[in-house]
């Protein structure tokens, strides 16, 4: 009988070996245990295609595969912000998705000097501020503002 070849059996055994941790990595992938593989581009897509007029947003943060989604925003009247809602919610990638906590309240003025006090409130905020967020963002950030 012929003598085995000690490399390449070594050979043989790196290559099986290798083969199997692509199936392992394989997968991991199929299953979707590495989060969002997609990534966030569609989130964004559908935030912009929401355009509200009157509402602005100034913070957007999306994490996971999408479960912990926070939005912060403004507009000129509290009632366009459940307009913007509802209109998210019939994105397709939105679909499923639930929201915890929506704060709706109007901007705190900075420290002023006694002078700017005792002036009438001309230079209030003509907006509100809201801040919607996710169950998973609710429970990162301890339960709410």
């Amino acid at each position: 009988p012929r003598q085995k070849d000690a490399t390449l059996a070594a050979r043989i055994g790196a290559a099986e070996l290798e083969l199997r941790r692509m199936g392992q990595v394989s997968a991991v992938l199929q299953r979707g245990q590495l989060g969002n593989t997609a990534g966030y581009s569609e989130y964004f897509r559908a935030l912009a295609r929401q355009s509200v007029a009157g509402l602005w947003l100034t913070e957007v943060s999306i994490s996971g595969a999408g479960v912990a989604i926070g939005v912060r925003g403004r507009a000129l009247r509290a009632a366009l912000v459940p307009d913007f809602i509802g209109r998210l919610g019939r994105e397709d990638v939105m679909r499923g998705k639930t929201f915890a906590t929506l704060d709706i309240d109007q901007p705190t003025p900075s420290a002023k000097s006694g002078a700017e006090l005792a002036a009438p409130a001309a230079g209030a905020a003509r907006f509100v501020q809201f801040h919607l967020r996710s169950a998973a963002v609710d429970k990162a950030e301890g339960g709410g503002e």
